[in-house]
């Protein structure tokens, strides 16, 4: 190969390389702090969907490690999971919105953000199991109250913690029934309705409530944009999903 053509084929692989990258595509600024909410396909979606009276069933916080984009998220167990894959995570690629802080919660993130990575690696490390009962506490977590305590632990409060009762849909039968359920066979004991439904509870619907974020990226709508967001299955280069810009 002539020098020409070497360095042809270097700048084709790095073309290549910035456009596919999980988001590194010039124009589509992802900043640490992100907070990504899913319209997630899981088996317990549809209840907490009921329960909540919203679409947003699964959250994580996007953090940047080695140069790659990660949501930090609170599955089974806690992880800390490849953009692309928290994305492609479902074949019929479900909805997502990523919000951003504001104003004075973004400035006290930007300021203290290496304390909230140091709170998300330490979850990460001890494995944290995820938290069927939804219960308050820290031996147990499940999705936004890992992203809740995250960023308490720079003072700021992302969401309102509820009492499950204050649900909008806590009685749906559906909902009562996994909560049964899951009580007896976790609990070992006979379901107690009025110590359950007095639990605290801390939801995605809650954060994405949160004056304080704005809409930044979304896939709930085709947009046209010239700083559209690709993010890339790398499993399936031909697997795309892009992230226009919020307009309102």
């Amino acid at each position: 190969m002539n020098q020409y053509g070497l360095i042809t084929f270097i700048m084709t692989i790095s073309l290549l390389t910035n456009l596919f990258a999980d988001n590194s595509k010039k124009g589509c600024p992802l900043e640490e702090g992100d907070i990504i909410f899913q319209e997630s396909f899981s088996k317990q979606a549809p209840f907490i969907k009921l329960a909540t009276d919203s679409s947003w069933s699964h959250v994580g916080i996007v953090m940047k490690e080695r140069n790659k984009w990660v949501v930090y998220e609170a599955i089974q167990p806690t992880s800390k999971t490849p953009l692309y894959s928290f994305v492609f995570r479902y074949p019929n690629n479900p909805v997502v919105e990523v919000k951003r802080l504001q104003e004075n919660a973004k400035l006290t993130f930007e300021n203290n953000k290496d304390v909230v990575r140091k709170y998300l690696k330490k979850q990460v490390s001890r494995r944290v199991p995820y938290d069927l009962l939804f219960e308050w506490g820290d031996n147990k977590l499940y999705c936004s109250e890992y992203v809740y305590k995250a960023l308490r632990q720079i003072g700021l409060r992302v969401g309102e913690i509820e009492l499950i009762k204050d649900l909008p849909g806590y009685s749906d039968p559906k909902v009562l029934a996994l909560a049964k359920y899951r009580w007896n066979k976790l609990k070992k004991t006979t379901f107690d309705i009025k110590e359950w439904e007095v639990e605290r509870i801390l939801t995605p619907e809650s954060m994405f409530r949160f004056p304080d974020a704005k809409c930044v990226f979304t896939n709930s709508k085709s947009k046209s944009a010239s700083n559209e967001c690709i993010v890339q299955n790398t499993r399936s280069k031909s697997s795309l999903i892009k992230l226009s810009p919020c307009y309102k």
